[in-house]
Formats: structure tokens, sequence, C-alpha cells
């Protein structure tokens, strides 16, 4: 009755109608995938059958008897050859023993009526299936399997006539490690062909198709193997095709690298500059596109390919823009992309700074009144560079001359105009990165300045003169100027341009001035002056001058000072001199800028004298030498000096002695005492102190002098025994007192001694025939202010033949009575005439008679005599007493 095999499928099972839902009812078959001829056995399983009666079977058409159901008694009974109908107390079960797809194919139903009369029916779709027995898998040989080279399209196809049709899936698999593995849902159809096939059978074709630039989900680079798959209820009645195909996928662009990496690219006007775009690794070779805005741009571009270790194509493109300055605020862009991908875009889109030169500038006069040239010095004026495009970026300015920069300011402001100005080129340059960057000048014509100015006097020496004491001297003045000066001349020697000066002096220093007018059509006259400073120079003046004490045993500080023209000198050592003998050389001193300053330590009589300073500072003076010197004496005030070294002395029993000690005080002498064991020497009939003047010979620091000394002098008449003892000579002046130590020693008989080991004067000691040197002193003595300079000389015979005279009118023993200034005491001593004559032998050192006071010194006749005489009445005294208020006036003898 069936002709081919048929499989009955199971579809899903609905409930047509549930009555008693007490009763449970399963319908079910032996066969998910029924096929054509094959036996099929369906069970509708029942819970608690109450009889067979009670189950009927529906079938999708007529093939038991005249009506679609099926029962074993009752309605619907009936018996079919291949249809086999049990029942048990589980259910009932249909057998088909040869399906067909005719008969049997459709929708089989079992119905179940419980006690409760209701009915219970269950259903079940059956579908005979034709399986075919290949899939034969085919691509277009024609084809690469690569796509990034071409679209790709792969088959299946079943071997033989199938129904219904296939479910066919199309599987990948990628060699990786783990393998990758999957279903491809992405471009197949299904068609199919009548062929030979029987009515509801056909032959099925699975297509593949795969676009060109088709890149795999992660756009790498993957070989991927192709096969395809039926898709049943039942698993084991699937097949796999019989061959399979790899296929190479594209791989699309993912980005794009511009080589600017800033928000703004700068460009040069009229310059080009290129740019790059990189695209990323692809397959196939990329396409980059350039954009300026939303213009494209086409021109002046190469592009060069590479490939990577992988086998994918890097794409390089450049650019060489060249553009003006309407390009900028505009982005420029590239894309890239393959086929029909969406093109991406650089990350980078920086906006377009076209850079040009600034607009060549014009200089104009700005903001004066009474503008114009010519301009005047002194006066301030304006200059302003102006253009119409100062260019991008914006320009800055340099004002230029022929001389070099001036300013950098847009308004030049000339201050204080001057000479040099005249006949200046003035121009404006331009200047931005673009004129810097492409060595390009953006410069104004130039402006010749016109300026007139005060006449520029000129001299034919230095404005600051030097010359020196003696010299001559010529200056030229000259003077130029715009206008040209047309009087020049001296203030000081008028209507001459030459200033003439001889035998200069140092009145001749000062200043001298030149004037110089011209005039001007503008601005009237205009007159200059220029002064000339004439120094003089000449040779120091030397002053010396004392600092500090005069007095012995102290410092004194000899201070010399020069000052002359030009105030750099030379110093040279201190000499000492006195009077005309030279003391000492070499002395060095401390020298400052202008000063020579010399210190004297523990001042002695040998520090007497006068100090001579030696400077000059390269000038010859008006004496004809360049050495100037200055002197300054130093006088050392202290207590007495003692001029003798010698102590000891010699006399001749019963015979006399005068006992001579040289000595220098400064201030004079106020009193003298010997002392004789400690007893002072009163002036007696046998003892007489005098205190006598003379020019002694002295040395002073090795060098002999000749100083104006004192003497002190011990007369002693009839030497006996008591006079050979120790003495004592008190000096007293109004600073101090000095003690001098000696001693008599008794001469011996008959032995002779040269007069050099006596005492009297200078060199001490007394003979052996002792010949007194010292004798009677006659003559009055006079006191004065100062010490005394006059030479002192010996008397005469008529001296002591007058001396004689007087004294026979006068009684030995009276005091001297005379008329002396009040509250001043003197104290004598008077000799008899026998004493005069005893003496008239020797040599006796006095004062001059007052007769003879005409042949003192000059230096002392300035001082006056402190006790005038009524007379000219000769005495002589050993000692002269002054009250204490007059111990600060200096003292001399004139006598």
């Amino acid at each position: 009755m069936f002709s081919y095999i048929c499989m009955l499928y199971i579809g899903l099972v609905s409930f047509d109608h549930v009555a008693n839902v007490n009763a449970l009812v399963t319908l079910q078959s032996n066969h998910v995938m029924p096929t054509q001829g094959n036996s099929l056995t369906l069970s509708c399983l029942i819970q608690d059958v109450v009889n067979d009666n009670s189950i009927t079977w529906f079938v999708p058409k007529s093939i038991i008897g005249t009506a679609n159901c099926y029962r074993l008694s009752g309605f619907c009974t009936g018996s079919t050859p291949g249809y086999t109908y049990t029942v048990n107390q589980s259910g009932a079960y249909l057998d088909i023993t040869s399906i067909n797809r005719y008969q049997d194919e459709g929708t089989w139903k079992c119905s179940y009526r419980g006690s409760d009369g209701l009915d219970t029916v269950r259903a079940i779709n059956i579908t005979v299936y034709t399986l075919p027995s290949q899939l034969i898998y085919t691509i277009d040989v024609q084809a690469p399997m690569d796509l990034s080279t071409s679209n790709l399209t792969l088959q299946c196809k079943t071997s033989s006539c199938t129904n219904p049709v296939p479910f066919i899936k199309w599987y990948y698999k990628i060699q990786t490690s783990p393998i990758i593995s999957g279903v491809y849902s992405v471009g197949i159809s299904i068609t199919s062909s009548d062929g030979s096939c029987s009515s509801q059978e056909k032959l099925y074709t699975s297509t593949l198709q795969i676009p060109m630039y088709t890149t795999w989900s992660d756009n790498s680079d993957k070989n991927v193997t192709f096969y395809c798959r039926t898709e049943y209820p039942d698993p084991s009645r699937n097949i796999q095709s019989t061959d399979s195909g790899t296929v190479r996928f594209a791989v699309a662009v993912t980005s794009v690298i511009l080589s600017i990496y800033a928000s703004e690219v700068v460009f040069y006007e009229g310059y080009p500059q290129m740019m790059t775009c990189i695209s990323s690794p692809s397959r196939p070779i990329s396409t980059i596109r350039w954009f300026l805005g939303s213009s494209p741009l086409t021109n002046n571009i190469t592009t060069t390919n590479t490939i990577d270790n992988t086998g994918l194509y890097i794409l390089t493109s450049q650019i060489f823009l060249t553009l003006m300055r309407n390009a900028s605020n505009q982005q420029i862009k590239c894309e890239g992309f393959i086929g029909g991908q969406q093109a991406v875009t650089s990350m980078e889109k920086p906006s377009v700074n076209v850079w040009y030169k600034p607009s060549k500038p014009l200089i104009r006069e700005y903001g004066a009144v009474n503008s114009g040239f010519p301009w005047l010095e002194n006066m301030t004026r304006t200059l302003q560079c102006y253009s119409s495009d100062y260019g991008n970026p914006g320009a800055n300015l340099t004002w230029l001359t022929d001389r070099g920069v001036m300013d950098t300011m847009n308004n030049l402001v000339i201050i204080g105009l001057m000479p040099s100005d005249d006949n200046r080129k003035i121009s404006c340059k331009l200047f931005n990165r673009f004129t810097s960057d492409k060595n390009i000048d953006v410069l104004s014509d130039p402006v010749m300045l016109n300026i007139e100015y005060y006449p520029i006097i000129l001299y034919n020496a230095s404005v600051h003169l030097l010359v020196n004491e003696t010299q001559s001297l010529s200056v030229l003045c000259v003077a130029k100027g715009n206008p040209k000066p047309q009087l020049i001349q001296w203030k000081n020697q008028p209507n001459s341009i030459a200033l003439r000066l001889d035998n200069i002096s140092r009145i001749h220093k000062g200043t001298y001035t030149c004037e110089a007018t011209a005039f001007s059509s503008k601005y009237g006259t205009i007159t200059s002056q220029k002064q000339l400073d004439i120094i003089v120079q000449y040779a120091p003046d030397v002053k010396v001058t004392l600092n500090g004490s005069k007095q012995q045993n102290e410092t004194a500080i000899l201070i010399c000072e020069a000052q002359g023209i030009p105030a750099q000198y030379t110093f040279y050592t201190w000499i000492q001199m006195w009077e005309d003998t030279v003391v000492r050389t070499g002395l060095q001193g401390a020298t400052s800028a202008s000063q020579n300053t010399i210190t004297i330590d523990s001042l002695s009589l040998e520090s007497m004298g006068t100090y001579i300073c030696t400077a000059n500072n390269g000038i010859t003076g008006i004496n004809g030498t360049i050495n100037q010197t200055g002197s300054g004496s130093l006088n050392i005030t202290g207590i007495p000096n003692i001029l003798v070294n010698s102590t000891l002395f010699f006399g001749e029993l019963g015979m006399s002695v005068s006992i001579t000690i040289p000595l220098y005080s400064n201030p004079v002498i106020e009193s003298i005492v010997f002392q004789r064991n400690g007893t002072e020497i009163i002036n007696s009939s046998r003892t007489l102190t005098l205190l006598t003047w003379e020019i002694v010979n002295y040395a002073f620091y090795g060098s002999m002098v000749k100083l104006k000394a004192q003497k002190a002098h011990l007369i002693i008449q009839n030497l006996t025994h008591g006079d050979f003892v120790n003495y004592i000579l008190e000096l007293r002046n109004s600073i101090g007192k000095t003690f001098f130590r000696f001693k008599l020693d008794a001469f011996e008989p008959n032995v002779y001694k040269s007069p050099e080991s006596s005492v009297a004067g200078i060199a001490g000691g007394i003979s052996a025939g002792i010949v007194i040197i010292l004798g009677l002193i006659i003559g009055m003595f006079i006191w004065r202010r100062n010490l005394c300079m006059n030479k002192c000389e010996h008397v005469t015979d008529k001296d002591i033949k007058q001396e004689q005279e007087v004294r026979k009118n006068q009684t030995s023993s009276s005091p001297l009575k005379e008329d002396v200034a009040s509250g001043n005491e003197y104290e004598g001593l008077h000799f008899t005439d026998t004493e005069v004559n005893q003496y008239l032998e020797l040599n006796v050192m006095t004062t001059e008679n007052t007769e003879n006071s005409d042949k003192r010194s000059p230096e002392s006749d300035s001082y006056e005599k402190l006790h005038p005489y009524a007379n000219n009445d000769i005495q002589m005294y050993s000692t002269l007493k002054i009250p204490a208020k007059d111990s600060q006036k200096v003292y001399e003898n004139a006598g």
C-alpha cells in the first residue's frame, strides 16, 4: 500500500479537549524522525484504562475504512492492513508497519473517555522525512579565498532529494591554541531545485556569501576554515559536508595618526609644508584622504606602503600644503579606510594658523604743532611707524638709523634733539616670526633729519687744560653748526678766536669762555658758549709744623705738608740741621697723600735743631728746581742738662781752684746751688759761684755743633783739707731740677797733668800747675726774658782796673744798694781789691759792660730789661732769686 519509507515526526502535543481533568493521557512516538517506509509505533498511555472502547484513534487521512477514526469495537471499528491496534492496562498502541508520507503524515490523535463520560484527547504531528545521503561542499574556483581581494561564495548541496527543507548550518574553525570554533550565521541562504525528485521532495543548496573587505569580529588577521552540517532533531541523523574551505579575512583600518600633536599647526604663507598621516596595519592596503575644513585636498600627495611582520600593510600619506592667510582657523585632518569601511578620522585635527609678513610701513610725524623740518636742537619730536597690516603674528617694531638701532616703540620719541641727529637717516622695521624665520626685512623708506643746532665750539686743546707755572699757551676757538656760525670770540679777549697767555702764574688759574653765534631763518639767533678750565700746575709749598710736645723725654711730631698741583707728592727723608751743621740725614717719615710725618720719641738735647723736609710733585718750581723744601725748628724744654761726663776734679792744698761745669737749660736757669757734703756753699770771701754764657762744641748724634750754653763756676780759694770732698751741683729752672755729683780730689805736688784732664770748660780737669781758667767775673748781670744768644767775651785789663776804682768807694761788707724793681731780691758777693788783683793773671770769663750792650745779637734787642739800673755801675752776682709769680718766664743773662 505504501511505496516508500516514512518516518513519524512527533510534533508539539496539544490538548484538543479536556473534559476529564483527572484522566492522565500521554501520546508519543517511538521515532523522533520517522522516515519513509520505516515502521512507527504510536503509544497512547492512559492511567487506569476502563475498557478498550474508551480509546479512539483519529488518523490524518481516511485510511481506515471511510472514517478517520479507529476503534477495536463499537464506533469506528475496522481493520486496515499495515496498521495494528493493541490495548492493555497501560494504554493503546498503534503499530504502522511501513509509514507512508501520503497517508500517514499529519496529525494523529488519541481520545480517551473515562468513566465519567468525558473525553481526554492528545495529538501528535507526524512528519515523514526523506534524508540526503551527503552534503557536498563547493566553491567558485575562480575566486581566491581572500576577502581583501574579492567577494567569497561557499555552498553546501544535498546529494539526493530531500524532504522537508533541511536545516543546514555553517561552522567555522580557527586553528589557534586552543582551537576556536562556532556557528557562522551571517550571509546564509538556502535554495532548492526539483531535479528528478518526486512531489514534495527537492534538491537543496545552502549558500554562504562573505563580501570583500569583511573583517573578523576582533579585526585581526584570521584564516578561518568553513564547513556545513545538517541540524535535525535527532543528532544521530546529522551529516557533515564532505569538504571544507579556509578563508582569509580582511583587516580594517582602526586608526590614522596625523603627525601634528598640537591643537594648532603653523603654516608660513606661500611656503610648502609637509604633513604626514599614517594608517594602522590593514589588509588590503588602506586609502587615506586629506581635508582642510570640509574641503578635500587632492594635490601634492604621495603615499608609501610598508608591510609589518604579520603581513599587514601600513600606509603613509604625505601632503605638501601651501596655504594662504585665508586658510587660518580651519581644521586639517586625514581619514583612513579599506573598501566600503566607514572611514576612520584622525584624532588630531589641528587648527591652521597661517603666518605672514606685515605690510610695508610708512613714517610720519606725530603730534607736532609746528611740524616739518628743520627741527631745532633740544626739541622733542615724535615719529610714527604705521602699517595697514602688521602681519601674523602681530609685528614688533624697531627704529633704525644709519648708526644703529634707536628704539623698539611704535612711536619714536626723540627727546632733546642733538647735533648728531642732523642728516641722520631713520627708517622703521617691522618684524615677526615669519620675517625672522624666513630672513625677510620689511622696511619703510628712510627719512633724513634736518636738525638746526646751536654752534658746537671746538678747542685745539682739552677743556681742562693743565699748564705749568712760567709756561705760555695759545688756545684757538672754532665752531661749526647748522646754520653755520657767523661770530666767534673769546669773552675774555673779544673779537679774537685765539686766547694767549704768557709766563703763566697761579693767578691765571680759572675759567675762560668762548662764544659762537648763528642765525636761523626759522628759529632766529642761536648762541652757545663753551668754557675752558685752565689748571695751573706748580711745585708744592712745603710747610713744617710741630705737633705734640717739645719737652725733654717726651714725643714730638713734625708734620711736613705739601700743597701744590698736582697733589701727588714724592717725599724724601728728613734732614736735621743745627745752624749750618748737618746733624742727621735719612730720617724716615710716614707718608700720606699730602703729608710726611716724623715722630721723635724720647726728646733730648740732641733732638734740637732745624728739621728739613723735601718733596716734589714733578713740577719745577719758580726757583728752577724740582725739589722743594720746608723746615721747622725744634727747641727742647726740660730740666737743665749737664754737658760733661767727668765727675772728678783736682786741686792743690793751699791753692785756689775754679771748677767749671758746662750746661744747657731751656727754659733759662733760675738758680744754681753748690753743696759740699750736703751743705749749701754760700758765697763768701773764700768761695764764689757764678753762671756764665759761652759757645761750646757739643756732639749731636756724633756731629759736632756749636751750642750756646752756660757754665756753672765754683771758685774756692786757699784749699784746705776739708775742701777735698763730694759736691753736688743743683740746677733749677721752671720745669725742674738737675743734680750733678762730683768730687774734688787733692792734686799731688810736682806732678803735672795736662789741661785736658781738668774740668775747666767742656774738657774738664785742672793741670798740675793749676791754671785757674775762670777768674773774677766783673760786670753787671742783667736778666732778661729768653736765653741769651750773645757770645760771651773775656774781660780786659781795663775792666779790672775800672772795677778797682769802684771798690775804693765801697765797703766790702756793705750790701749792694741799687734802685731795683719792687719784689725782686738780689743776693750779691763782693771781692776786695786784693782779691781782685789776685786773679788778674786768670782767664776770666765775664759779661759785657752795659756800655757795650749794643754788641748783643739782634735777637736780644727785642727783650725788655727786667731790672733797669740808674747808672752803669758794674757789680757781679752769683745767684738770682726770682719770686714765684715769675717762675714761668724765660730769662736770659745779657751781661
